[in-house]
């Protein structure tokens, strides 16, 4: 299990999408668990 922190920072590095996209798709994974 990672942090939303951990997962920002990949997504980021990876260049997936930018700081909004990043939070929507953490907030909806933080819904899931």
């Amino acid at each position: 299990y990672i942090t939303k922190d951990e997962l920002e920072l990949a997504m980021k590095d990876y260049g997936m999408g930018d700081e909004a996209t990043i939070k929507e798709i953490i907030a909806e994974v933080d819904t899931d668990n």
